[in-house]
């Protein structure tokens, strides 16, 4: 292999190295969401708000604070990530418990996700991914023959997840469960872990979450209508189903940027959770696969 093909463009921010590929990617994403918080939620932030560019300017105020944080984790060595990780989780495991405490935890849709910080409501388990996967990455370091030559190995830091992910089921909120339980594999699966324990595990968790899953009525519904949306459009299927009215309208090249109709209150939650939605309708299938592609 030359010297041309190993070396890689780096930029340096305050002495970090950092892969101009990927900071290109990044940037171009985060470019990509702003515009797309401002085209989606210019109708609600008007109807509910009186500031069409309520939320789009909220949005910059959490891009900027999330720069500086980002500058931040940049340069603090990897020793200090370690030290930092544990009682990183420890205080995430304490929020997720603080959420579930009347008068603390926000409920929306019937869901205590949230701790309202005044500002603006802060969903708990984002910080726990973080905490979690420098939790994993310091046990992985620490005891990586284990994982690749011991079935033990892989199961502790899987117990963990059990005990954050039934903190998450109590809320109730499955899929960020799910999530984190998927992370915890992928991560023990990069580590070395073997075939075999991995196959084990992963069939054992995935039995007990389909069992969660169908325990609960509002789950099998949703399950159901996100099979078929159409079979009730009016009613449990109307999110889904305009949702896809709007990916539908956008065809090969989309209707415009700005031009979505579908965000002018027919889809509820155009720019948040469906905001993918409303990005299909106005830039297209050709929008769709570049922004897949980054």
């Amino acid at each position: 292999m030359t010297n041309k093909t190993q070396k890689q463009v780096k930029l340096s921010w305050f002495n970090v190295g950092v892969d101009g590929w990927l900071a290109g990617a990044f940037m171009t994403l985060l470019v990509i969401g702003a515009i797309m918080v401002a085209s989606s939620s210019i109708a609600v932030a008007e109807n509910n708000i009186h500031d069409p560019f309520y939320y789009f300017k909220r949005h910059l105020l959490f891009i900027g604070l999330g720069a500086l944080m980002a500058l931040a984790m940049m340069n603090i060595s990897s020793d200090w990530m370690n030290r930092l990780s544990r009682p990183a989780l420890i205080l995430g495991i304490a929020a997720l418990v603080l959420v579930l405490i009347p008068g603390i935890g926000v409920e929306v849709n019937g869901a205590k996700r949230w701790i309202n910080l005044g500002v603006s409501r802060f969903q708990v388990v984002e910080a726990v991914k973080l905490a979690l996967i420098m939790s994993l990455a310091a046990y992985i370091v620490k005891h990586k023959k284990g994982i690749q030559y011991s079935m033990l190995g892989v199961l502790r830091p899987l117990m963990l997840v059990v005990m954050i992910a039934t903190l998450l089921l109590i809320q109730p909120d499955f899929g960020s469960a799910a999530l984190l339980l998927m992370i915890t594999l992928i991560m023990v699966y990069i580590a070395g872990a073997r075939y075999r324990d991995l196959s084990v595990i992963s069939l054992l968790a995935g039995s007990a979450m389909a069992v969660i899953a169908w325990a609960e009525p509002y789950r099998v519904k949703r399950l159901v209508n996100f099979v078929d949306p159409w079979q009730d459009p009016y009613n449990a299927g109307f999110q889904l189903v305009q949702a896809l009215i709007a990916i539908g309208r956008g065809e090969v090249s989309g209707v415009g940027l700005g031009s979505s109709v579908q965000k002018l209150l027919y889809l509820p939650e155009a720019h948040t959770d469906f905001i993918f939605a409303v990005y299909a309708e106005e830039m297209g299938f050709i929008g769709v696969l570049m922004l897949i592609a980054l």
